[in-house]
């Protein structure tokens, strides 16, 4: 089964051309001197800001591995974030590690630039050891 695209829907988005992905985050297009934190991978970044905003919508649609423990519901039982969200593209891929949306929980985005639910546990990852 696919996964659920989720749109993030007050991103800035940009024109056609990738910036430096060291420069600027990739989601929201602000520099690097107005940013709290910047992960950058190869060819696309993300801040910690989006990382946050990314990990809401992904808790927000009861993403696997992201909803609350109070939130599980019995196997058989459709989830909810699988219907209605309209917008299921196998072409879709992480932005990241490349994978596309048949082979991931969801995909967040819009435009060309979008993370899966793995990176972005990741970026949490990498941002909580760099708070300790």
């Amino acid at each position: 089964m696919p996964g659920i695209w989720i749109e993030l829907s007050d991103r800035v988005v940009a024109s056609d051309g990738v910036a430096d992905a060291r420069s600027q985050c990739s989601f929201c297009r602000r520099g690097v001197a107005v940013l709290e934190r910047l992960i950058a991978a190869a060819d696309v970044s993300i801040c910690s800001a989006c990382v946050r905003k990314c990990a809401r919508g992904l808790r927000r649609h009861n993403v696997l591995g992201w909803r609350p423990w109070w939130r599980f519901w019995k196997d058989g039982e459709p989830s909810k974030t699988r219907t209605g969200l309209g917008y299921r593209d196998p072409h879709l891929a992480c932005s990241f590690c490349k994978r596309s949306l048949v082979d991931v929980p969801a995909l967040l985005g819009a435009g060309r630039i979008t993370s899966c639910s793995a990176c972005v546990r990741l970026c949490v990852e990498i941002l909580r050891e760099e708070s300790r």
